[in-house]
């Protein structure tokens, strides 16, 4: 027999302890924004005493980087909140928002700065080099602090991922200045400050258009990428009682957290006989898929109308 349990309240605790270990990226988040915010001010001022183009931008992108993780921030906090009757699953898609903000924006900033490398390109101007290049080296320490601070939480939550690759961009910027800055302090290359930009900026770009498709994938509720629907039915199959499976349902809440429902048909059995049954099939879908949250509807082979319970006790309660 089937041990005696509450399936509601187990399935609730489930969910909510599940729920907070992924939104603890808060600090991080703060930590980068605080060392984004105070070194674009610094690119800003080094690349206009210093002529580049590269600074400039890198600057520009570090300014957006700093919006980015406020986005964010913002996010992470919003979708913390307990959900609502108007509100079922919270605010967790909050974060998906931000992250495809964060996208759009990576991919307008990518576009200014290649269509300045082209201006520049066509028209270079005088730089100080050894400005550029120190500048371009304390960026460049500060980018790479931020990048490990927000590497480790990468992987789980699609909004943090966003930030991060702000940041990488950032990193990468600065490498690239660092390299457009010695040519042009050793062998006055000038034009090496648009070509480093226009390389920075179609690396961008390829990032974020990555995030951009990643989020609309959560938004438009495809199935998450780790699991098929027919291995899915296989292993519900192997279940026993379970005769049929079918209307299999699966899309992503946000960062790690997958819902599925789905039609489950049982052999013909009182119904109190079936939560053992609903108990193996979640646990399966938790341990094995990684679902955080499913809804299965329990079916039986179809009997004869007249031959229904319901139906019968019905009629022998009615007065002749």
């Amino acid at each position: 027999m089937c041990a005696e349990h509450d399936g509601h309240e187990e399935h609730e605790e489930h969910v909510h302890e599940h729920l907070p270990s992924e939104r603890k990226v808060t600090r991080p988040l703060i930590f980068a924004f605080t060392i984004t915010i105070c070194f674009a001010v610094f690119e800003l001022f080094g690349g206009l005493f210093s002529g580049s183009l590269g600074l400039v931008s890198d600057s520009g992108h570090m300014f957006t980087d700093a919006l980015a993780l406020a986005l964010s921030l913002g996010a992470a906090i919003i979708s913390t909140r307990e959900s609502t009757d108007k509100q079922t699953f919270g605010y967790l898609r909050v974060e998906i928002v931000a992250a495809l903000a964060n996208g759009i924006v990576l991919i307008i900033v990518s576009a200014f700065i290649l269509y300045g490398a082209y201006q520049r390109y066509l028209e270079p101007h005088p730089i100080d080099g050894a400005l550029m290049l120190g500048v371009a080296v304390i960026g460049l320490g500060a980018n790479v602090i931020g990048a490990f601070v927000l590497h480790g939480h990468s992987h789980d939550n699609l909004n943090v991922k966003g930030a991060f690759l702000h940041v990488l961009g950032d990193l990468l910027s600065s490498v690239g200045v660092i390299v457009a800055a010695i040519l042009i302090f050793l062998f006055n290359f000038r034009e090496a400050d648009p070509i480093i930009s226009a390389v920075i900026g179609v690396v961008i770009m390829y990032s974020a258009l990555g995030v951009v498709r990643q989020a609309l994938i959560v938004l438009l509720e495809f199935a998450p990428s780790h699991v098929q629907a027919d291995e899915i039915r296989d292993e519900l199959m192997k279940v026993d009682g379970v005769v049929e499976v079918h209307d299999i349902h699966m899309w992503t809440l946000a960062s790690g957290i997958h819902a599925m429902s789905g039609h489950i048909v049982v052999k013909d059995q009182p119904v109190s006989a079936c939560s053992c049954i609903v108990q193996e099939c979640e646990e399966l879908l938790r341990h094995r898929f990684k679902f955080s949250h499913t809804t299965l509807q329990l079916e039986s082979n179809v009997c004869d109308v007249n031959a229904c319970y319901f139906r019968t006790r019905k009629d022998d309660e009615t007065p002749k």
